[in-house]
């Protein structure tokens, strides 16, 4: 399969982007390749569509009352997405509610909702909502999730949670390997599918034109992407020693997208140390993909 910087379009509706210098494709109007670790998928003579990786999928709400939908995924352990949300808003005293029983009672506990308020819903019209679970319960301590109305003990549609679900969680991929220049890192956390903490990273700042870089085969190479530095900058990397720095990819990729990670020099065409990146790694999506912030002031040192 040709990788997709390898690709030039001549249709319309095309997307690019720069990697070293060169215009490279990333979409093609009638393909479109996604390399999620499990699931790849080629669109063909059809509309462009790559669904952003939301999460685990939990599943589609099953509707009993209401006009209850939305498909459920498992952010974190405590954090679900729910893509599509609708309900008519026309029950007396409806919540998002969840619970270990075998199946929605009244022994569950009120979910907030997306504004984190335990108000009786109103309606929603395929709406994308963030809801976190409340009191340090966890996706592992429930076994349904349900739109529940308290007044009539009335279940107006539910999902209920795999019982092998794989919960998205933040994962460690190893330590940046020292090749020159002595680079080197604690072990690297995949925060989530666009950011990766870099734990006691050093490198002596002497490497002509270094910059922090993923690429996608069996190694680094030149015609993989630049990225910028913890402080937004693309300027060749000064010298660290023993600082944890949050290094975040561009909106359009994900980890998925890569093979490598590290510190590459342009001019010298050279690995000065780098990590592989696992396609089997299961973390958190992007809070961008979702549509909210992600702090990490408390990160960096």
């Amino acid at each position: 399969m040709r990788r997709m910087q390898d690709i030039r379009l001549t249709t319309s509706g095309r997307h690019s982007r720069r990697l070293n210098g060169h215009r490279h494709w990333t979409y093609i109007g009638n393909e479109c390749i996604s390399k999620r670790w499990n699931r790849i998928v080629l669109l063909l003579w059809g509309g462009v569509d790559c669904a952003p990786y939301l999460g685990s999928e939990i599943g589609a709400f099953k509707t009993y009352a209401h006009d209850v939908e939305g498909r459920v995924y498992a952010v974190d352990d405590r954090t679900i997405y729910i893509k599509g949300f609708t309900y008519d808003g026309q029950g007396p005293d409806a919540f998002f509610w969840a619970g270990s029983t075998s199946k929605p009672d009244p022994s569950g506990f009120i979910i907030p909702d997306e504004k984190g308020k335990k108000v009786p819903l109103q309606a929603y019209r395929d709406k994308d909502l963030l809801l976190r679970l409340p009191d340090g319960k966890t996706l592992r301590n429930i076994k349904w999730i349900a739109v529940w109305c308290r007044k009539f003990y009335a279940n107006f549609g539910d999902v209920f949670i795999p019982s092998d679900l794989v919960i998205p969680r933040p994962m460690e991929i190893g330590k940046i390997q020292t090749l020159e220049h002595g680079v080197s890192s604690g072990p690297v956390l995949v925060v989530d599918t666009q950011t990766l903490l870099v734990p006691d990273f050093t490198y002596d700042g002497q490497g002509p034109a270094s910059f922090w870089w993923v690429s996608r085969g069996s190694r680094q190479h030149p015609r993989g992407l630049q990225l910028a530095d913890e402080d937004g900058s693309y300027a060749p990397l000064p010298k660290y020693i023993g600082k944890t720095v949050v290094i975040t990819l561009p909106p359009e990729y994900t980890i998925y997208d890569f093979d490598w990670f590290g510190v590459w020099s342009e001019e010298a065409r050279a690995d000065f140390g780098s990590v592989r990146l696992p396609q089997d790694l299961v973390v958190p999506p992007s809070p961008r993909t979702l549509g909210i912030e992600l702090e990490v002031s408390n990160w960096s040192s």
